[in-house]
């Protein structure tokens, strides 16, 4: 994509395509499920029993909704390629081979120098603006296809060059054992080793109980990752692509922060939780404890009269052989 496409995806000369489509397309090649933006849509997939279980559409429907394709290129944006790979071969069965054959077409009329919309809608009958409202509206076969997309994908990558979706693909994560489901998917004492192979998978237990954990994903930061280690100002061509690169890293970089900027959030409103729940324990304990002083006097006051009564009968009954003794006499 990069030799053959470069124009179109830098701008350099005629169209510029949009970020959705140079990261997303992208994505079918590394994997879209190896960079955590797509972590929700794992999370139903495990819940399936199979990729045609329907239980799960209602949380994936509503994911969609959440963004459109432009709105998030690196989770929507791969969505979105995927959708029309497998719109432009037929539709078919959602697969790796379907969906690249999809995307061959599309390329290949790209690369003669056909506009990017015009492309789209010759091979899905849909406009960019059509396959947004899709997302927007939750549609029902959009909302299918990425179900099947994700359950083929959830223990791989979702890479369409690799044999299947479900292989591990250019950015499979190390460390992490794929997507694991444990309170810790790597050691915590292992976050600082070197990650230049992919990404690692980290979980924070968050509960009193088991499973009730937050995991987020650990990026590579350095400059190779961020496509800055080979940059140069030598011609005005390589300049271009140099402001580019680092106009690439600062969306990157961006969109991580972002990330770990939701995950902080979550972990501040659990502490929240956790400190409402710790106040209203110890208020309800301190009530159990401490006596009611009103019920008590009211019990006391019971057992005084109760001993005073009890203690005139007494007195009345010792009395009352004098009283039968002076009636006989």
């Amino acid at each position: 994509m990069q030799y053959n496409l470069t124009d179109g995806m830098s701008g350099r000369k005629g169209e510029k395509y949009p970020a959705w489509f140079v990261e997303g397309t992208a994505q079918l090649a590394g994997g879209g499920f190896t960079t955590g933006w797509n972590n929700n849509l794992l999370y139903y997939a495990d819940k399936l029993a199979d990729e045609n279980d329907s239980s799960q559409d209602a949380n994936i429907s509503k994911y969609l909704q959440s963004y459109t394709m432009a709105g998030r290129p690196y989770g929507h944006g791969y969505l979105g390629a995927a959708y029309i790979g497998w719109l432009a071969n037929g539709k078919g069965d959602v697969s790796g081979d379907n969906i690249a054959a999809g995307m061959n077409k599309v390329f290949e009329d790209l690369a003669k120098g056909a506009k990017l919309g015009d492309t789209i809608k010759k091979y899905t009958g849909l406009t960019e603006a059509d396959i947004n409202a899709r997302f927007r509206s939750g549609n029902v076969e959009l909302t299918e296809f990425v179900r099947k997309l994700a359950y083929e994908s959830k223990d791989g990558a979702g890479s369409v060059i690799s044999n299947s979706l479900s292989d591990g693909g250019a950015g499979n994560k190390i460390l992490s054992g794929g997507h694991s489901s444990g309170a810790f998917g790597i050691d915590p004492g292992q976050i600082n080793v070197d990650l230049t192979g992919g990404g690692a998978k980290i979980g924070i237990q968050v509960g009193a109980e088991a499973g009730q954990h937050i995991e987020f994903e650990l990026y590579q930061m350095n400059a190779e990752a961020l496509g800055l280690s080979d940059m140069n100002v030598k011609t005005v061509d390589s300049a271009s692509d140099t402001i580019n690169s680092v106009k690439n890293a600062l969306v990157y970089v961006s969109n991580v922060r972002s990330y770990y900027g939701a995950i902080q959030n979550r972990l501040e409103h659990t502490i929240a939780n956790l400190d409402n729940v710790v106040e209203n324990t110890t208020a309800a304990e301190s009530r159990i404890r401490d006596t009611d002083i009103a019920k008590e006097m009211v019990d006391y006051a019971n057992d005084q009269i109760l001993l005073q009564a009890g203690q005139s009968m007494l007195a009345q009954a010792n009395h009352s052989s004098d009283f039968i003794l002076s009636l006989l006499g």
